[in-house]
């Protein structure tokens, strides 16, 4: 059974990440092409794609449990970004946070204001969204 199927408005390139918001109405999802696109599921209608652009493969995207809006996204590039999903907008971007490509983030559970990316630089890296550091 199919509940959603976004297939009127593909990514350009290969799918590489896909992400629930936190009441599970959208979907976003991340390209090698730097795309993001979030879809709803309740109106199977999907956004204009928006992103790192066509250098920089999303290679993860996660959004946040406790503040609702925020959505952040990691790159080849090792950028990380952190993303107003209401605007599609980004809030802040970490260049080359990474010093080879970043694999993966994680907003903390508890804590609105952390989160942590890793690399294929073999670094974790945690961040305080409020300083943005």
């Amino acid at each position: 059974m199919v509940l959603f199927d976004p297939s009127h408005q593909d990514h350009k390139d290969v799918v590489t990440c896909v992400s629930f918001n936190g009441n599970d109405s959208y979907i976003a999802s991340g390209s090698t092409s730097g795309e993001i696109i979030l879809h709803s599921i309740t109106t199977n209608l999907s956004s204009t794609p928006f992103g790192h652009g066509s250098t920089q493969p999303i290679q993860d995207l996660k959004y946040s449990s406790v503040k609702k809006s925020l959505m952040g996204s990691v790159s080849d590039s090792g950028t990380v970004v952190l993303w107003d999903a209401n605007t599609q907008k980004p809030q802040h971007t970490f260049e080359s946070a990474h010093k080879a490509p970043a694999c993966g983030l994680c907003f903390s559970p508890a804590n609105e204001l952390l989160f942590v990316t890793v690399g294929l630089d073999k670094r974790i890296i945690c961040y305080d969204t409020s300083s943005k550091k």
